[in-house]
């Protein structure tokens, strides 16, 4: 039975904490705001931070990683798995949606066991899946910290008007600026025949 409070819930009831309607427009704006990967990341941690008030998110960065690590300031009983994995794919689409590609990671962790789902969580995240952590986190190399968002404001409606497919979208597709330098390269390509 879907309840009318799920009506005003950005996740539809999937999350333990719900999720205010406008949450994943705040990610995204709040992340385009850094100048960098380093920075973005810590804009998105304030923004869920504002956001989800169950959780601490704190955003770190040294000279080996950048991670953006979520604690449970109130943890809950049921429906903790997918709490943890609709903020941390949520968060790391819309990372993958500013940068434009899927961003290499060192690691996702998840302080829950694997779920039966685990081959799909696989074909999300670029990175090594951990699960049973202390904590969940998305950990980035600090290699890529000076990575720039690519997009801009004027493409957040449309990105937003066709969620929760184009969160997904971003995960799946490859790098923009990969596809269409491929795209170029096969259409010079002379042709057989």
């Amino acid at each position: 039975v879907f309840r009318s409070q799920h009506l005003e819930d950005e996740s539809a009831g999937l999350s333990a904490y719900a999720i205010p309607r406008g949450a994943v427009e705040t990610m995204v704006r709040c992340g385009m705001t850094g100048a960098s990967l380093t920075e973005s990341v810590a804009a998105v941690a304030n923004a869920i931070n504002a956001i989800v008030h169950e959780v601490r998110v704190q955003a770190i960065s040294d000279q080996k990683e950048i991670s953006l690590t979520i604690t449970e300031i109130r943890p809950v009983t049921g429906g903790r798995h997918a709490t943890h994995e609709l903020i941390l794919v949520t968060t790391y689409a819309v990372m993958a949606w500013l940068f434009g590609r899927r961003l290499p990671l060192l690691s996702a962790d998840f302080p829950t066991p694997a779920p039966r789902h685990l081959l799909e969580l696989r074909t999300l995240f670029a990175g090594e899946l951990r699960f049973n952590q202390p904590n969940g986190a998305l950990r980035f190399s600090a290699d890529h910290a000076g990575l720039q968002v690519t997009r801009t404001p004027s493409k957040i409606p449309k990105f937003l008007k066709r969620a929760p497919y184009s969160l997904i979208e971003a995960l799946l597709m490859k790098a923009e600026l990969t596809a269409l330098i491929r795209t170029n390269i096969y259409d010079g390509l002379p042709k057989g025949g």
